[in-house]
C-alpha cells in the first residue's frame, strides 16, 4: 500500500461548519479518508485548523524524515495566509493592514516548502483553494465587528473573492515553476450551477457536498 502524506490547513483536515451547533467540527470520512479507502493508499494527514504557510514549513520539517522516496506529498496553503485579523481591520480601517502572510513572502516561503519535500519525494501535488463565498465569508466574520468600517477598508466585498484568487494564482505559478501536479479544487466548484451550494455557512469550508466535489476531483487526477 502506498502512502499519501498531507500537509495543509483545515479544508485537506476535513473541517466543515455544523450550522445547527453553530460550531465546526471534523469529518469522520472527508474526501482525503475516501480517497485512500477507494485507491487502497495510506494517508498520513498532517493538516492544522487555521495553518499558513509558515505553520506548514515546521510541520513538514518535522515529519519529512519519514518521507520516502515512493511516498506521495499534497499541500495546500493559502486559505490562512491571505486572510487579515478583521478585528484589527475593523477597529482602524484607514491603517495599513498585511494579510497573515504578504503575498510575496508567501510565494517565497511556499518555494521553500516544496524545495524541503522534493529532497525526500518527487511525487509532489500542490493543491489550489477552493473559492470563497464572499458574500457569506463577509457576513460570517464582521459578526460582532463593524462591518460598515471593514467593508471601507476594502472597498467592495468582491474585493474579498479576488485577494484570495491571488494567492491561487501563486500556487498555479509554483506548480508550472517546479513542474509538478497541480490538485485544481477550484475550478470543479466554479463550473457548477452554483458553487455557493457547496460551500458552508461560513463560506470558506467546503461543505458534504463539496466534499464529493474535491474527491472526485483528486480522483479524476489519477
Amino acid at each position: 500500500m502506498s502512502t499519501v502524506f498531507v500537509f495543509g490547513d483545515s479544508i485537506t483536515k476535513g473541517v466543515i461548519f455544523d450550522e445547527e451547533r453553530q460550531r465546526y467540527h471534523n469529518l469522520s470520512e472527508n474526501f482525503l479518508d475516501r480517497y485512500g479507502q477507494m485507491t487502497q493508499r495510506q494517508i498520513k494527514n498532517h493538516s492544522l485548523f487555521g495553518a499558513t504557510i509558515a505553520k506548514g514549513k515546521a510541520v513538514i520539517e518535522r515529519f519529512s524524515p519519514h518521507i520516502t522516496p515512493e511516498d506521495e506529498v499534497i499541500l495546500m496553503y493559502g486559505g490562512n495566509d491571505c486572510n487579515f485579523d478583521w478585528r484589527e481591520v475593523s477597529e482602524d480601517p484607514d491603517a495599513p493592514h498585511s494579510a497573515n502572510t504578504p503575498l510575496e513572502s508567501f510565494r517565497q516561503s511556499y518555494r521553500e516548502v516544496i524545495e524541503r519535500v522534493l529532497e525526500r519525494t518527487k511525487n509532489v501535488t500542490v493543491s489550489t483553494l477552493p473559492p470563497l463565498d464572499y458574500k457569506r465569508f463577509f457576513q460570517f466574520f464582521t459578526q460582532g465587528l463593524n462591518p460598515d468600517n471593514v467593508l471601507r477598508f476594502l472597498g467592495d466585498k468582491h474585493h474579498i473573492y479576488r485577494w484570495q484568487e491571488m494567492y491561487h494564482l501563486v500556487v498555479v505559478d509554483l506548480a508550472a515553476e517546479f513542474k509538478l501536479k497541480l490538485l485544481d479544487l477550484r475550478l470543479p466548484f466554479l463550473t457548477t450551477r452554483s458553487y455557493e451550494d457547496y460551500i458552508c455557512l461560513d463560506g470558506m469550508h467546503p461543505n458534504q457536498a463539496g466534499q464529493d466535489i474535491m474527491l472526485r476531483a483528486l480522483l479524476n487526477q489519477d
